[in-house]
């Protein structure tokens, strides 16, 4: 096999098309994943999306707990054992992964299954049980494909990971839906429906799964992959049992820093159903507001930073370069290079969401639907300016060395969150409008200390004006010149169709709005795919960029 190196041109040309490659996946599981719960919506409505979305919660935590840190460690000590061209050492790796998380699938499967009427009874919908057992072969699915992900990633070779990516979201998009129309047809009710459409994500997950085997089998076979064997014998069980220490004690933290979010949704589940039955709400409608808000709000809310993991997946190594080099001023120009552009994406998306809530949430789903959900995304948009944030700022302090600092944040905005999550919504006032405002408390507790952190051990003071100012002004034009384009179409009135246009004209004020205040330099664009040819194309038409 010809080994690539991390240093060389050919090895950096990989890294960033992988990144590319994920970036690309990752924004089509998203979408896919919007278009898997627009029919769904139509057919569980808000109660059986509450059933399905409390199975994925209690899912998500137990998948992050068991496999979040496992791709990264893998990762890294197959690449340690590339550099030293060790393969037999990297056959090892890959088997005493497979082998433990085959078992720590089994358990984390039966666990779900056999414990499904205790978590069910635990949020408050027993009714839920039926999802939670439907779910749980997924995680053993999912502990074999984050080990073989882990095996690919370490050889920088991203593209099977993001193909089975694309994988299992198409089979919980195709399968998912044609179970609840069966389902349906079969007269079931809302609890076994919710049930039968869950099982989509085991199907996705498995198909994922076989396809990374087979992946593995094509790449060794084709010589991309190492092809050497390596058999176990009683000498070697020492070395099997370091090998579990290195994978753990690098899976660790980076599973606690993921996990601490998973976990404080999934006690959000169990306080938000608790605390709105203590205000009056039935069992059904608690679960119904909880199947509205994971249905519409939150996905909506999670499109905007798939355009930011893919930069602050980026960044962290060529910042890493920059600062053990000793090079202060490209690190600098960097780091508010990357800030200005995440500001620049983040903020339109935010208000665009806040303003036009509505009409966007009732271009994909029912209008009943919408009208609940709407004032609930208004509030949570907000948000999407400080998670884009803690993305970047969170790769800027992996670079400089400082991983732990962003676990500090979050498990501080983690504490914030249930707090004010547990007063809020118990207010009669505010009741489930608590439930975002708390998210959106959460998230800017953590980016001012990931804020605080960044300034303070890398000496880099975000310049206000650029950084926030300008795109904040851009973005602000940009909408309200929407909010015209929308209120001459005619508002609601128009039609679902209306948002399209008006969304369409905003992009365009916005572009405008950005040269207009010089919100944008060459450096910031070269930072992106393709910027390349941006800075040619717009220098062939005359078109300045701000200077430094």
């Amino acid at each position: 096999m010809r080994e690539q190196t991390g240093g060389s041109a050919e090895g950096r040309h990989l890294f960033f098309s992988g990144v590319m490659l994920l970036g690309m996946a990752n924004i089509l599981v998203k979408v896919i994943g919007l278009l898997f719960k627009i029919p769904m919506s139509y057919y569980l409505g808000d109660e059986g999306m509450g059933y399905f979305n409390s199975a994925y919660q209690i899912y998500t935590w137990l998948y992050m707990l068991s496999t979040a840190g496992l791709p990264v460690a893998v990762s890294i000590l197959i690449s340690q054992s590339r550099a030293r061209m060790d393969y037999a050492r990297v056959q090892r790796i890959f088997s005493v992964t497979m082998r433990t998380f085959f078992l720590v699938g089994v358990v984390g499967t039966g666990l779900m299954y056999f414990g499904a009427g205790s978590f069910a009874n635990m949020i408050g919908a027993p009714d839920a049980r039926f999802c939670i057992m439907a779910i749980s072969p997924t995680l053993f699915f999912i502990c074999l494909s984050s080990a073989l992900r882990g095996y690919f990633q370490g050889f920088q070779q991203m593209g099977p990971p993001a193909m089975s990516q694309v994988l299992e979201a198409l089979g919980k998009l195709l399968i998912g839906v044609a179970f609840a129309s069966w389902a349906q047809g079969q007269g079931y009710d809302l609890p076994h429906m919710a049930a039968f459409s869950v099982m989509g994500l085991a199907v996705g997950e498995a198909a994922g799964t076989v396809y990374l085997l087979y992946a593995r089998y094509r790449y060794r076979k084709k010589g991309r992959l190492p092809t050497c064997t390596d058999t176990f014998d009683a000498r070697k069980s020492g070395r099997e049992e370091g090998l579990i220490r290195s994978l753990l004690s690098i899976a660790f933290p980076v599973t606690v820093s993921a996990s601490v979010m998973s976990l404080t949704s999934l006690i959000d589940l169990v306080l938000i159903q608790r605390r709105l039955q203590s205000l009056g709400y039935t069992g059904a409608e608690a679960t119904a507001f909880f199947g509205n808000y994971t249905t519409l709000v939150v996905p909506m809310f999670n499109l905007p930073p798939a355009l930011i993991y893919p930069i602050a997946t980026a960044l962290t190594p060529l910042l890493s370069n920059l600062h053990a080099a000793g090079n202060r001023q490209g690190s600098e120009r960097i780091v508010q290079a990357v800030l200005r552009i995440t500001m620049l994406i983040a903020l339109p998306c935010a208000l665009g969401l806040s303003v036009f809530s509505l009409p966007i949430l009732s271009l994909f789903f029912r209008a009943d639907m919408a009208e609940s959900a709407a004032p609930l995304l208004s509030v949570l948009s907000v948000a999407v300016v400080f998670i884009s944030l803690l993305a970047v700022t969170n790769a800027i302090l992996q670079a400089y060395g400082e991983a732990g600092k962003p676990t500090l944040s979050m498990l501080a905005g983690a504490g914030v969150k249930l707090v004010t999550n547990y007063v809020l919504v118990g207010v009669p006032g505010i009741g489930t409008a608590g439930v975002p405002l708390s998210t959106v408390l959460c998230y800017l507790t953590a980016i001012l200390l990931n804020l605080f952190f960044v300034i303070r051990c890398t000496g880099i003071l975000p310049s206000l004006g650029r950084v926030l100012l300008r795109p904040l002004l851009s973005a602000i034009l940009s909408v309200g010149a929407g909010e015209g384009v929308y209120v001459l179409l005619g508002g609601e009135s128009a039609g679902r169709l209306s948002v399209i246009p008006v969304i369409l004209a905003t992009a365009l004020f916005y572009l405008a709005a950005v040269f207009l205040l010089r919100c944008i330099t060459r450096e910031d664009l070269m930072l992106i795919p393709y910027g390349d040819r941006l800075c040619a194309a717009w220098k062939k038409r005359k078109l300045s960029f701000r200077q430094r």
